[in-house]
């Protein structure tokens, strides 16, 4: 009796139509996402350049967020397409840092401060300490950061780039925090998000951004995402 071993290639179950509509759904909303408008706002490449000169006037750190992180990871990239966005967002990573005004240089400031949050769930209600990052609209980010002392220590001011993989999370995490609970509970749908992310996030820095700023490294901050009911007790306004 002749025996033969044949292998086929596994394929991943594809998505389920309530899957792909729930995907479809929380990223048109993450597209959408908009802050009020900052006054006489400094936009683009020029943004980027204010930003960070006024953050080593201060002895301080931040990094881009927002919608410029899809133009900083294009290595095709251009001027005028940095200049499409409405303004320039700069989450501070620095305790030291506080805008001489709201918008300081035309810059949406996301400034951290320690807040006392009441979370409520069907399970308990609760308060606690949170870091939260909060914009002059007072418009609250739906994520954090983690600093990691031993390397951050070691950054010089300035203004930094986010690493391809601190983008991913960021998205990750706001959309993540968007979920409506009865689409968090569809099974394996936050890791078709994070897929769907890392697919659609390029490898590449732009041409336009990368000899000027750093990139910041996984090693000195990351993403801390925040949960549900954490988000919602910030409150409904919106962030990204």
């Amino acid at each position: 009796m002749n025996m033969s071993l044949s292998f086929r290639p596994t394929q991943k179950a594809r998505p389920t139509h309530k899957q792909q509509l729930a995907l479809k759904n929380i990223i048109g909303l993450y597209q959408r996402l908009k802050d009020p408008c900052v006054a006489k706002a400094s936009i683009g490449l020029e943004g980027l350049r204010i930003g960070d000169a006024i953050l080593k006037q201060r002895q301080a750190i931040g990094v881009v967020i927002g919608g410029l992180m899809s133009e900083i990871w294009n290595e095709k990239s251009t001027e005028e397409s940095f200049n499409s966005h409405k303004d320039t967002d700069i989450a501070v990573l620095s305790d030291n840092f506080e805008p001489e005004t709201t918008f300081e240089g035309g810059i949406d400031w996301w400034i951290p401060s320690i807040r006392n949050v009441n979370i409520r769930s069907d399970y308990s209600n609760y308060t606690t300490s949170m870091q939260i990052w909060q914009n002059g609209n007072e418009v609250n980010l739906f994520c954090g950061f983690t600093l990691f002392p031993y390397d951050f220590a070691k950054l010089p001011a300035g203004l930094y780039l986010p690493a391809r993989q601190l983008v991913i999370d960021y998205r990750v995490a706001i959309m993540s925090a968007m979920l409506d609970e009865r689409i968090q509970q569809e099974e394996d749908i936050e890791e078709l998000l994070q897929n769907r992310i890392e697919r659609e996030t390029r490898k590449r820095i732009s041409t336009q951004v990368r000899k000027h700023y750093p990139v910041i490294k996984d090693c000195a901050v990351s993403i801390k995402p925040f949960e549900r009911a954490a988000v919602l007790a910030l409150g409904q306004k919106e962030s990204g």
